[in-house]
């Protein structure tokens, strides 16, 4: 793929790379919960470049 192409990915591939990511940076992460029902939204940071 040349640097002018654009990559469309769908929303599973985007959370398969998102949780695929977390979980190798945090190896010891027994789980995680994302309750839609919470009053506050809390935001999860991924860096972009490692």
């Amino acid at each position: 793929m040349n640097s002018n192409e654009i990559q469309h990915f769908s929303t599973d591939d985007i959370n398969e790379i998102v949780f695929t990511h977390i979980f190798t940076m945090f190896s010891n992460l027994q789980y995680l919960n994302f309750r839609s029902s919470s009053i506050c939204h809390e935001k999860l940071s991924i860096p972009t470049s490692l």
